[in-house]
């Protein structure tokens, strides 16, 4: 079980700390855009000792869209219930973040893919949130 995250800001990082010491949780795992081109199989594995490679894609686009959602947290081998109380405590703190659960498929691929996808999904419902009003 270990929980990751892509914070826009050291008080996002700061927010899922104090979270995870509440509920007796080991500390996040920070992942940066340094490690956008690492496969998240590789990323998931302690003790990350291998040599991050060199970053290729837009840094500005990246932080520009991470700065829209504030944060993205990645479960791996999380149970639902303590998903739950960490998306819980989110919404009571009026926060909404991007949540991401670690699947099969999203093992093999690299980090920025799955972020890619995950700011795709969240523009849409974005979308659909402002069709509706």
């Amino acid at each position: 079980m270990k929980l990751f995250i892509l914070p826009y800001n050291e008080s996002e990082l700061s927010f899922l700390n104090a979270l995870c010491l509440n509920l007796s949780l080991p500390l996040s795992t920070e992942w940066t855009a340094q490690h956008l081109n690492c496969p998240i199989n590789e990323l998931v594995q302690l003790p990350q000792k291998k040599p991050v490679e060199k970053l290729t894609s837009n840094l500005s686009t990246f932080e520009t869209e991470l700065k829209k959602v504030g944060a993205i947290i990645i479960f791996y081998r999380f149970n639902q219930d303590l998903i739950k109380k960490i998306i819980g405590h989110y919404k009571t703190n009026s926060k909404w973040p991007i949540f991401a659960v670690v699947t099969p498929a999203s093992l093999e691929m690299p980090l920025k893919c799955l972020i890619d996808h995950l700011l795709f999904d969240r523009n849409e419902e974005n979308e659909i949130r402002q069709k509706r009003i």
